[in-house]
């Protein structure tokens, strides 16, 4: 596939491999985020479970009650988020790639 794109560009061999690493090396960043940010999700509504698997009908009253909110907060998942722009997570990172295989594919659709 590279020299069907190459040959039409007549681009230097190591403009292509530093775009090649640099997308590579963009993608890795963005997968790591997406992938610290799913688990960060994950683990902040498992903090119920373990609030409630921990003996809390053996506690005080006021540990008990301070047990409550921390279940209730944790309904509430954590997010990571891209400003406005969205929150992080392997679903969005998903939909980048596909979104950028799209407007690839049009590209070389165009330049044929």
């Amino acid at each position: 596939m590279a020299k069907m794109i190459t040959d039409h560009l007549k681009t230097p061999i190591v403009r292509i491999i530093f775009l090649s690493s640099y997308i590579t090396y963009m993608m890795t960043h963005l997968y790591a985020y997406c992938y610290s940010a799913e688990k960060l999700m994950a683990e902040s509504t498992n903090i119920a479970y373990g609030v409630f698997e921990c003996k809390w009908y053996n506690l005080s009253s006021k540990d008990a009650k301070d047990l409550m909110f921390i279940v209730y907060r944790s309904k509430i998942p954590l997010k990571l988020t891209a400003g406005k722009f969205g929150i992080f997570s392997m679903e969005m990172f998903g939909s980048a790639i596909k979104t950028a295989m799209g407007y690839l594919s049009v590209l070389l659709t165009i330049r044929g």
